[in-house]
């Protein structure tokens, strides 16, 4: 958590970059790329890696939900999102949508701001989804404005980011 401009953004990001996701989100065999946008910080950085290897995962990120529901829509998605192409649902329900059917299993769940797009009830749904992923033993990362997100009290490792010019 943090202030705009912090840098949360720009390092989950250079997070998820170096653990293999699309930067614009996605699993790690998406291949979305609409702008050369992101940030090199995933250069200056060298994870020190769990010995337990990840299977599966999703780096969800708000700004680039449209581009992201856009290729799964184009891959055929619909049968995967409760038979409705993901464009074919309101923003929050596509966003929602991926909660539910894409961060599943003990994978990493990578998410940038994820309440953007949330209502304050669908926020307490995604924190009960977040709970149950929880005790599978999923690790998340989340970078977040949410009072409702912050005032939770999951177990969670957390950190403030302050940002300086490198």
């Amino acid at each position: 958590m943090g202030e705009n401009g912090s840098g949360k953004s720009t390092l989950i990001e250079a997070l998820a970059i170096l653990m293999g996701f699309n930067p614009e989100g996605g699993n790690r065999n998406f291949r979305v790329k609409t702008a050369e946008a992101h940030a090199n910080l995933d250069e200056f950085l060298q994870p020190t890696r769990s010995p337990r290897r990840m299977r599966n995962g999703f780096f969800l990120r708000a700004e680039s939900h449209f581009n992201v529901a856009s290729y799964i829509d184009a891959v055929g998605g619909a049968h995967n999102y409760g038979g409705k192409f993901l464009h074919e649902q309101s923003h929050g329900e596509s966003f929602f949508a991926l909660l539910q059917h894409r961060l599943t299993g003990d994978g990493l769940s990578i998410m940038d701001e994820p309440e953007a797009a949330l209502s304050p009830t669908r926020q307490l749904s995604m924190l009960t989804r977040l709970h149950d992923r929880v005790r599978q033993g999923a690790p998340f990362i989340i970078a977040t404005h949410s009072p409702i997100l912050m005032a939770d009290p999951m177990p969670i490792t957390s950190c403030r980011v302050k940002a300086r010019p490198i």
